[in-house]
């Protein structure tokens, strides 16, 4: 369920307890002078060859990268199912790798965390790329954009990226057919700030070994699906062809919601959400099929929690 997770340090002490306690390689280095002052700003990547942590060291910051997914797989992909109890056994890992007091691991900030669910949806009913092309709509008020040309993925972002959070979907079998199975989708956000962190109740990496945290995760994701817009499928007879269904053809249409977005009436937008849901009520939509598939995925994922490392 965690993709990854950044903390940072300015504790020289804690730095280089580190440090010392693992076995870190130089990976990549750059540095830079600052024009006026002259002052040299420098910027090195270690890795710890038995741990996978990184630590970014930028002159008297440090920052902790974790992938717990990767370091799952041994590095390589992130391609498949990723469980609440492996979460709780790697972070405990990472901790035990660092070899900080409990204070010291207490005084490491989360900054950044990914958070993702994978379903695997039949294909007849929801095909993954498709649905990445053509149906997903928007969250809240922001729209789902390709990023880089990348067509199995796309995140939601308007004239800017969230402050706080990123709402983003993949096709994660299209991305690694050798790894997944064709039809994987996945649902992730990304945190961008601490204080969306705080609440969730994450502070620390102590967070990632309780079970509960997981449990708030869980809501989380459940709620942030529930902010979609998806722009269902719809067969039109055109020669008997209603009202309502004039209805569903214009909010199926990107168009439509672009312009609700930009006009002046600040309610309009969830106004017309909640007319869309009504006519679609009796009917089986792709959102309703992929919550049911979450939902399952999520009471999966909780059966069995393990006790946290004391």
């Amino acid at each position: 369920m965690i993709d990854f997770s950044k903390t940072n340090t300015f504790d020289l002490t804690i730095r280089n307890k580190i440090i010392s306690n693992g076995h870190y390689a130089q990976i990549a280095y750059n540095e830079r002078v600052d024009e006026e002052t002259g002052e040299i700003y420098s910027k090195k990547a270690l890795k710890d060859t038995n741990s996978g942590i990184i630590l970014n060291v930028k002159n008297k910051r440090t920052e902790i990268l974790l992938k717990p997914h990767h370091k799952f797989n041994n590095g390589l992909h992130n391609a498949n199912d990723f469980s609440i109890n492996n979460c709780v056994e790697v972070y405990n890992e990472y901790i035990e790798s660092l070899n900080l007091s409990t204070v010291e691991i207490k005084a490491l900030p989360i900054v950044n965390a990914e958070f993702k669910i994978d379903i695997v949806p039949d294909p007849r009913i929801c095909d993954a790329l498709e649905f990445i092309d053509m149906y997903l709509g928007f969250h809240e008020k922001k729209a789902f954009r390709n990023i880089d040309e990348n067509r199995y993925f796309k995140i939601a972002c308007s004239n800017g990226f969230s402050k706080h959070k990123q709402i983003k979907c993949y096709a994660k079998g299209f991305q690694y057919p050798d790894f997944s199975h064709p039809n994987r989708l996945r649902f992730e956000i990304t945190s961008r700030k601490q204080d969306f962190l705080k609440q969730l109740d994450i502070r620390n990496l102590f967070s990632f070994t309780k079970f509960e945290t997981y449990e708030r995760i869980c809501e989380c994701l459940m709620r942030e699906f529930e902010s979609l817009l998806i722009l269902e499928p719809i067969e039109v007879d055109y020669k008997n062809i209603t009202s309502e269904m004039i209805q569903k053809l214009n909010y199926s249409n990107p168009n439509f919601w672009k312009k609700i977005i930009n006009s002046n009436n600040r309610n309009s937008f969830s106004r017309h959400k909640k007319n869309y849901e009504n006519l679609l009520a009796n009917q089986l939509t792709i959102k309703n099929y992929l919550k049911s598939l979450i939902v399952e995925k999520i009471n999966f994922y909780k059966k069995g929690a393990i006790c946290p490392l004391q």
